[in-house]
């Protein structure tokens, strides 16, 4: 039975638990809680993907004021490191191909996450149980990015991009002091919607 938040969108549902803990033992998987924000659900009771709830939001307000940043950083880096790499890979008869750096950047539409699911998972590992910290989120990206290539006067390249998907976020091996887990593992749960 789930329990509603004071923020209204955000509901612990101790019934999925269970389901997301793999591998993990019966009272584990009823000891572990999943946090879903703005889970809506359609006509057949299957929960749906789309949806920012308050958790997501105030993620999202972050990313909106950091994303200008980010696009700023990004252009850099194509400009610094993957340039060169670009250049030495090239056959000689390419090697005038270059980014376009005015026409090279993530624009100004922010990442955007929908939904957050938080969880504990135990797993197997050669020292024995481990318990991990599981944050899944699904976002979507309309972005209004720009990346051009140019050789000798002529350019080519992306104008928009639209991506969908489910990123997870593990902290594993949770201990008792800072920073309170040994590593981190980022993945994204299956191949992005890409258009």
């Amino acid at each position: 039975m789930g329990a509603t938040c004071a923020c209204g969108q955000e509901k612990v549902a101790d019934q999925s638990a269970e389901q997301l803990a793999v591998g993990t033992r019966a009272q584990d998987a009823v000891d572990a809680r999943v946090l879903t924000v703005e889970a809506q659900t359609n006509q057949e009771g299957v929960h749906l993907l789309d949806g920012t709830g308050a958790m997501a939001g105030s993620l999202n307000t972050i990313v909106g004021h950091l994303w200008p940043r980010v696009s700023a950083y990004t252009t850099e880096k194509i400009r610094t490191d993957v340039q060169p790499l670009l250049q030495a890979s090239l056959p000689s008869a390419l090697q005038g191909l270059s980014f376009n750096t005015d026409k090279c950047h993530l624009g100004q539409q922010p990442l955007e996450f929908r939904r957050i699911h938080i969880d504990k998972l135990n797993q197997i590992a050669t020292t024995g149980t481990v318990q991990n910290l599981v944050i899944e989120a699904g976002f979507e990206w309309d972005g209004d990015c720009e990346i051009y290539l140019e050789l000798e006067g002529a350019g080519f390249g992306i104008q928009g991009l639209s991506i969908k998907g489910v990123m997870v976020l593990e902290l594993v091996s949770l201990f008792d002091r800072p920073p309170f887990f040994e590593g981190v593992r980022v993945f994204l749960r299956n191949e992005p919607h890409i258009d």
